[in-house]
This record gives structure tokens, C-alpha cells and sequence, in this order.
């Protein structure tokens, strides 16, 4: 089976988005079919997250603000997704530096930090190997998700982007861990 990749127009729109900001939908092929992706861009003072809709699966990248290699960081980040290669994205988006998930915490395992970037794109419920239970609620209408972590008696909530809600949720788990 080919794999789908992003048509020339596509990679120009990307190339737009990025300096612009906004969102459209753009054009994935391979020889037998179309498969197409939402895609928002949300330009700020130091970064860029794009977050790519393939219909319920949703993924979101940061990467730094003003990079010439974005556009093919983006692209290539994109058509893994789109070829159901998560692992294949994911170091993609490490090796250039550009994933909040490198942090390492001293509580939270590979499969934890997995766990978590995976509820935080797709919602739903996974309990860590802290013992802590993570619950989140992700819409691919909107950027926006909330997560609650439960350690014992102890329980606490967080909400914003997928990149925000990562990062404050492993910092929780840390925290009721501890």
C-alpha cells in the first residue's frame, strides 16, 4: 500500500499558515485515494503549535517561531499521521527539538509519558504506573482540553492546549506522586 503524502499546494498552504497563522484544510494523496486534514496554526511571541484533525484523531506539534525548516518539519510530521506512523511523527518532532515530551520526570515512566501525550490528543481515562489516574476530555472541535489526576484522596484539574495540558498534567502526577 503507498503511503499518503501532502500535495504541492498543501505544503504551500502550510508554508502561509506558518507565517500567518490560521487554519484550512489541506490535501493528503497517494495513487488510489484522498485523505484530507484540518489543520489550525496558532502563531505566538516564541512558537508555533499546529494542531491536525484526521477526522476523530487529533495531533498538535510546537515548534520554535521563525524556523526556515518548519514548513518540512510540518509536513513530514503531518503525512506520519496520516499513515497511522505516530512513532514515526513523534521522533520526527524530538530530533528537531521541538517536543515539550524530552522533559523527563522522575516519577513518570517512557509508557506514562506516552499515555499522556495520548490522552491528550485523543481524551479518555489511563491509570500511570505512579498509581495515579488521568481522565481527559478532548474535542476535535476545539483546541481546548481539560484533564483531572487522581493520586488516592488527592485530585487535581487543568485546562488549555494539548501542549499546556501535557506538561501541567505530568508536573501533577510529579507532584501527587511525590
Amino acid at each position: 500500500m503507498s503511503a499518503y503524502t501532502l500535495t504541492r499546494a498543501s505544503v504551500s498552504a502550510l508554508r502561509i499558515l506558518l507565517a500567518t497563522g490560521g487554519s484550512d484544510r489541506l490535501k493528503l494523496q497517494r495513487p488510489v485515494s484522498d485523505l484530507h486534514a484540518d489543520i489550525v496554526v496558532t502563531p505566538n511571541r516564541d512558537s508555533v503549535e499546529a494542531i491536525v484533525h484526521f477526522g476523530d484523531h487529533t495531533y498538535s506539534v510546537t515548534m520554535p517561531a521563525g524556523d526556515s525548516a518548519n514548513p518540512h518539519h510540518l509536513a513530514d510530521f503531518i503525512d506520519a499521521a496520516a499513515n497511522g506512523n505516530v512513532e514515526s511523527a513523534a521522533p520526527t518532532v524530538r530530533r528537531a527539538g521541538l517536543s515539550s515530551s524530552d522533559i523527563r520526570y522522575a516519577h513518570l515512566s517512557r509508557n506514562d509519558e506516552r499515555s499522556i501525550q495520548n490522552l491528550c490528543c485523543f481524551g479518555g481515562t489511563a491509570t500511570l504506573s505512579t498509581g495515579s489516574q488521568v481522565t481527559t476530555h478532548a474535542s476535535p472541535r476545539s483546541t481546548a482540553i481539560t484533564a483531572i489526576v487522581v493520586h488516592g484522596s488527592r485530585s487535581e484539574i487543568c485546562s488549555g492546549s494539548q501542549a499546556d495540558v501535557r506538561r501541567q498534567v505530568a508536573e501533577l502526577v510529579e507532584q501527587l506522586a511525590a
